[in-house]
């Protein structure tokens, strides 16, 4: 999967698939995450599970969730702003592409821009995984592969349920399109 895509109107990033429908949805995450409620129960649109879901069901020992803790405790602040500087940087971009005037050098730069904060997110997310893996024993890293493979196989299903979907609608489109054009003329429909 790539850095960002959107799959059946749902964002992605590398690491969780999300539906936010709002900045504030993303603060208010961000507040429980600095509380340490380093679980939490699935957000409206979210479809596959958290690394820290993940974590979870691992039933890591005390010292593990501490170590978890502390790792997503200092990388907190960090990620809130490079994911709110994405979304800016996207808007941003939307902004030079429609705005009132177009100027592709403004286009390019907002799109250098975007690409480079998004580039910044995505390394700080892997070295926070990183980190989250240097916690693991070694019975934990094969059941997290197991989850993994399991969340990896969802996904790939969504993605092919999703595009039969759009198969469909395309045919059911074309469809009405065709029996528009071999209604004699005159009918009423």
């Amino acid at each position: 999967m790539t850095a960002s895509n959107t799959h059946c109107g749902l964002r992605t990033t590398g690491f969780r698939i999300y539906k936010f429908r709002s900045r504030s949805q993303l603060s208010a995450i961000h507040e429980d995450f600095s509380k340490g409620n380093w679980y939490q129960a699935p957000q409206p649109g979210q479809i596959v599970l958290t690394r820290l879901a993940i974590l979870r069901m691992l039933n890591l020992s005390r010292e593990q969730q501490q170590r978890i803790h502390e790792i997503r405790q200092r990388y907190a602040a960090q990620l809130l702003e490079l994911r709110q500087g994405v979304e800016d940087r996207r808007d941003a971009l939307r902004e030079a592409i429609y705005g009132e005037t177009l100027d592709p050098h403004r286009v390019e730069q907002a799109l250098r821009d975007f690409l480079e904060r998004q580039a910044m997110l995505i390394r700080l997310e892997a070295q926070l995984e990183l980190e989250f893996r240097q916690v693991l024993t070694p019975e934990h890293l094969t059941k997290f592969r197991e989850i993994q493979g399991e969340e990896l196989t969802i996904r790939r299903m969504q993605r092919e349920l999703c595009q039969r979907e759009e198969g469909l609608q395309e045919r059911l489109r074309r469809g009405s399109r065709s029996a528009r054009l071999q209604r004699p003329i005159g009918s009423s429909g």
